[in-house]
């Protein structure tokens, strides 16, 4: 069993225009989580992905990559990534 937080059961997208999403199967339907350009440095995003403690990981156009609380969407954290480390970018 998994011991995952709240609400990840569902699926999470998000807009070019960095509005969160979240997605119930069942149900089919999609429900505004939260607008993040209120609360991102930056509203141009390219991907994201939710793990199973509720951090949306958000990478924006400019490289940058942040974390988000699903369940608390208040603030849009730096997650330290550094762009080009080891070789690797977006």
């Amino acid at each position: 069993t998994c011991s995952c937080a709240q609400n990840t059961d569902l699926i999470y997208v998000i807009s070019d225009n960095a509005v969160l999403y979240s997605f119930d199967p069942p149900a089919k339907q999609f429900t505004s989580i939260a607008n993040l350009g209120s609360i991102c440095p930056t509203t141009s995003t390219f991907s994201m992905s939710v793990d199973r403690n509720g951090l949306a990981w958000i990478m924006m156009q400019n490289g940058k990559l942040y974390t988000v609380d699903i369940n608390n969407p208040t603030s849009c954290n730096d997650s330290g990534w550094v762009t080009n480390q080891n070789g690797w970018t977006y």
